[in-house]
């Protein structure tokens, strides 16, 4: 985990739990949140049933910390996130993260080289030997796989950021992993991003993970690291820019899937999460 990461979004900024049963409610706190009991109808009980909670921590950090006020600078895009369960159990799956970006962080991958033509390779490990070029940004991500006939199964694999290039408007990575078990096997996470002019916030990306292991798997825990500096007709570039005109740089995480595909008893069949994180800047002199 890098360092002076700025302030932390937890499962903590939890909205709402949507259950097959009726819907969990949540009060925002400061220092985190208080979750409710299941709400049925007539029932005001205050005693909540011994089922297992889902948290989610998500830090950021962008480097240099020290940034122009108004010009903008190459800089490193880090994401830190950790899935966990009050009581240690298999967490639900992580499916789909919906993250508003400040307008004073840019995401721009014009001009380095696109990998395509994910599908028909033997499973190797690694992501395309042709891509390396298309290389966007690396991390690494730890899973569990937890079959119901046996104990949770740990497994972590480093990630490889590959650059899809443009369509339509919109920006295309996949950030490529791969896990030994139960079986040799890629997890391919989708991220597309895209211009939403907002007062605050410039961009949108929409990372989608992919099923694990037929519904087993689940990602534990993802330190990434977007940052490529490379040549576009002669002028330096970078995916990544940043300015710091006021002292922060804002994200926004609105909404986070969860899925229990385990069939977990006791655990709602989705989980949905919003929160704000707040990542702190200084003005270069």
């Amino acid at each position: 985990m890098v360092g002076g990461i700025g302030k932390r979004l937890t499962g903590g900024l939890l909205l709402a739990l949507i259950l097959a049963v009726g819907i969990v409610g949540a009060a925002i706190a400061d220092g985190g949140v208080r979750i409710s009991c299941p709400l049925t109808a007539g029932d005001d009980s205050d005693t909540c049933p011994p089922i297992p909670r889902l948290r989610f921590e998500l830090d950021g950090q962008v480097t240099p910390m020290s940034l122009p006020r108004n010009e903008m600078q190459p800089a490193a895009l880090d994401l830190h996130g950790r899935v966990q369960t009050t009581d240690a159990t298999h967490p639900s799956a992580l499916r789909e993260m919906t993250i508003e970006l400040d307008r004073n962080v840019s995401i721009d991958s014009t001009g380095v080289p696109v990998c395509r033509g994910w599908g028909g390779r033997e499973l190797r490990g690694e992501g395309p030997r042709d891509c390396g070029s298309a290389i966007a940004g690396r991390g690494r991500a730890d899973f569990e796989i937890a079959f119901p006939e046996q104990g949770p199964v740990k497994d972590e694999s480093p990630v490889t950021i590959y650059n899809e290039g443009l369509d339509h408007g919109v920006q295309k990575l996949n950030a490529y992993a791969f896990v030994t078990v139960p079986v040799p096997a890629e997890i391919i996470t989708t991220v597309e991003i895209k211009r939403v002019p907002q007062e605050r916030y410039g961009s949108q990306a929409v990372v989608k993970v992919p099923v694990i292991a037929g519904g087993s798997g689940s990602l534990l825990r993802f330190d990434l690291r977007l940052k490529r500096l490379f040549e576009l007709r002669g002028v330096r570039r970078s995916v990544v820019k940043a300015r710091c005109p006021d002292g922060r740089l804002s994200m926004k995480a609105d909404p986070i899937l969860f899925k229990n595909e385990a069939h977990t008893p006791g655990v709602p069949a989705t989980t949905v999460m919003r929160g704000l994180l707040s990542i702190p800047c200084t003005h270069a002199r």
